[in-house]
């Protein structure tokens, strides 16, 4: 359900697609989203300044995004 919400679909659209209300979707969401920020610390860092300077030229070079140094849409990671 969380990947549905973040990806495309929103509250009602998840609701919808789930059989929920929107006010178990939003509290769902709001779980989700506490236990992603306790792990954040852990789990989410910056690399290097060099690092990132490697990452933005290959984004720049691969997909036309300047400056870009991280993204996540699915279509890079296999999510299945």
């Amino acid at each position: 359900m969380s990947v549905f919400f973040l990806s495309f679909l929103g509250a009602i659209g998840v609701a919808n697609a789930f059989g929920l209300s929107v006010g178990m979707v939003v509290n769902c969401m709001r779980v989700f989203i506490c236990a992603v920020n306790k792990l954040s610390d852990t789990y989410i860092v910056w690399h290097s300044a060099e690092r990132r300077q490697e990452q933005a030229q290959y984004a720049c070079g691969t997909y036309g995004f300047r400056g870009c140094v991280g993204s996540t849409d699915g279509t890079q990671i296999p999510l299945a």
